[in-house]
């Protein structure tokens, strides 16, 4: 995409301007607990409301790799990649967008939660 951003600002436009790609993390402990997260910032800040981790893949960035970054920033927690559970595509917003839903296990394990 070609842009000449005017304001003497940063240039915020997302990379892919017409689409986003997010995800989600599934994150289960020994005791098949869930990890479950309350924003400090957007839509959801301050109103204690529990979710999983979730964030968007940078351009470039695989999927598998962009859940883990996103626990770890979100959390801390280091977390390795199991499997995809399942895909999610909304055009309700200005964005069309794809959100990837993946199941990770807590790095210390050394078997499968399933």
């Amino acid at each position: 995409m070609l842009v000449y951003w005017i304001p003497k600002t940063e240039n915020t436009l997302p990379a892919n301007a017409s689409h986003r790609v997010g995800v989600g993390a599934i994150v289960f402990n020994e005791n098949r607990e869930l990890l479950v997260v309350q924003e400090k910032t957007g839509r959801f800040r301050g109103t204690g409301i529990w979710k999983i981790p979730t964030g968007t893949v940078e351009q470039g960035e695989d999927i598998f790799k962009a859940v883990v970054r996103e626990v770890k920033e979100e959390t801390g927690i280091d977390t390795e990649f199991l499997e995809v559970l399942g895909f999610r595509y909304t055009s309700h917003t200005i964005f069309l967008t794809v959100m990837c839903v993946c199941i990770l296990f807590m790095e210390y394990w050394m078997f499968s939660p399933f």
